[in-house]
């Protein structure tokens, strides 16, 4: 079965030090298949757009236009 999960990371940006972001990792019969890094540093954000990603059983082929739609905070 597949599921997308939030995953936290410290990263460093040049100009505002080290921060913590927030990205998806999608994962099928056990197995790590996709992983997107530092999606948005507000936690609930990317986990409302999880829940959605499981709601609707999206699959990582159609994740283009959905993440575009995050990004412009469309979702």
């Amino acid at each position: 079965m597949r599921s997308y999960s939030v995953f936290s990371e410290s990263l460093f940006g040049k100009e505002i030090g080290e921060y913590t972001s927030f990205g998806l990792v999608c994962i099928d019969s056990g197995n790590e298949i996709l992983r997107i890094s530092d999606l948005s540093p507000e936690r609930n954000d990317v986990e409302r757009f999880c829940r959605l990603l499981n709601l609707y059983h999206i699959p990582p082929d159609d994740l283009t236009d959905y993440l575009e739609d995050f990004l412009a905070k469309e979702v």
